[in-house]
């Protein structure tokens, strides 16, 4: 009898060691999950604000594409202008 109580106590040692580890890995399991989590909604912030700036840059770039096109149309429109004022005005008094 005393042999069967020794083997069952080393069985039920075992047992809650078994299950003592089993709810420690849950845990560490749920604990890494919860800082992976964390830092992919930090990693997705970021991400979030890379992609307001992009934006931003983009419609910069765009300004300033427009922008230019307007300036170039305006020096076209000049030159035309002194082309033809060229051509066709008088010729500048001598100074003198």
């Amino acid at each position: 009898m005393e042999q069967f109580l020794a083997s069952n106590l080393v069985s039920i040692l075992q047992l809650l060691a078994f299950i003592g580890g089993g709810i420690w890995i849950v845990s560490s399991m749920k604990s890494v999950q919860d800082v992976q989590s964390r830092r992919l909604e930090s990693v997705e912030i970021e991400l979030s604000r890379l992609r307001e700036v992009v934006v931003a840059i983009a419609r910069q770039e765009e300004r300033l594409n427009a922008m230019d096109q307007r300036m170039l149309t305006q020096g076209k429109r000049l030159d035309r202008m002194a082309d033809y004022a060229y051509r066709h005005g008088k010729p500048a008094q001598e100074e003198g």
